[in-house]
């Protein structure tokens, strides 16, 4: 949720610039896939036999998929930009991508919430005994 904070402070309107976080959000994940892409085909990834069998659609919809999940633990703040996020998760041209990966994702992002509900219910309990004594 770092976005989050930095979206914050920077004093912005999220709803009013819904568009221009989507585009920002779409250049980071390019950038990711041409980083992965440039390191796997430098000399050292060469030499190391360095390979990605994720195509730049996999990866655009994964972080997509990914941003949209984040975000949604805030969907007040982040209604317009959802929305944003979800018609292009649904673009025919991530059909095939969102059929392979799609329940893959959903079932990572089920044990990720139950992760992090165990972790934050084991703080608690730790925040609980220590204040008793």
């Amino acid at each position: 949720m770092k976005m989050h904070q930095y979206l914050k402070n920077w004093g912005t309107d999220i709803d009013q610039n819904h568009h221009y976080l989507l585009a920002v959000i779409n250049k980071t994940l390019h950038f990711t896939w041409y980083s992965i892409r440039n390191r796997v085909t430098s000399p050292l990834g060469k030499e190391n036999d360095a390979y990605c069998r994720v195509s730049d659609v996999e990866l655009t919809w994964l972080g997509l998929y990914a941003f949209h999940a984040t975000l949604s633990r805030k969907p007040t703040s982040y209604r317009r930009l959802l929305s944003s996020l979800m018609f292009s998760l649904q673009l025919p041209k991530y059909a095939k991508t969102r059929k392979a990966l799609e329940p893959l994702a959903a079932r990572g992002l089920k044990i990720l919430t139950i992760s992090c509900i165990e972790s934050e219910s084991a703080e608690r309990k730790i925040s609980v005994h220590t204040t008793n004594q």
